[in-house]
């Protein structure tokens, strides 16, 4: 299906700081699924929305945390809400929660109701030395945004949700070497 004028006008990002950046309705999209501030301790000081911002920075551009640019909170701050969100299963929860929204509006069921995988085993070596199979985990890239470039990959392997699934680095894609 080509572009239109009214649909590149929809999802164009060029007023926006760097190309992963929010938009104010993509924003308000996930603003209900961030934590909400603490009532005891020390009150947050850092915007949730420069945190995610940075977040889908490194996943966009594949930098790694340290070089992340000034304009946004320190890596240290972000890598610990990522590594937080991620270990609570709150990405999962919102990439969940949007991409049933984004089945419903495309008059889907919220859920799939089946599913393709492709996969297959291939031995490395005959014999001797270090073994190990090639086995491709199948990726369910989920595009929280409709028309957004930005995929959060969540990954699978035999029916199990990875243990690091949003990793900067991007899940793991073979099995280590056994020897």
């Amino acid at each position: 299906m080509p572009w239109t004028k009214a649909a590149r006008i929809q999802y164009q990002r060029s007023g926006l700081r760097y190309a992963s950046d929010l938009t104010d309705a993509e924003w308000t999209r996930i603003a209900r699924k961030m934590p909400p501030r603490c009532r005891l301790g020390r009150p947050r000081e850092v915007d949730l929305r420069e945190i995610v911002q940075a977040i889908f920075y490194i996943l966009s551009s594949g930098c790694q945390w340290r070089p992340l640019p000034k304009q946004f909170p320190p890596y240290s701050t972000v890598q610990g809400y990522f590594y937080d969100w991620r270990d609570s299963g709150r990405w999962h929860r919102i990439v969940r929660i949007l991409v049933r929204r984004a089945r419903k509006k495309l008059g889907h069921k919220p859920t799939p109701t089946a599913a393709v995988i492709d996969s297959h085993t291939a031995s490395t070596t005959q014999a001797g030395g270090p073994r190990g199979t090639s086995i491709p985990i199948p990726m369910a890239f989920c595009s929280p945004f409709p028309g957004s470039n930005m995929s959060l990959p969540i990954g699978f392997y035999r029916g199990k949700q990875l243990t690091n699934p949003l990793s900067p680095c991007g899940p793991r894609t073979t099995r280590p070497a056994t020897t």
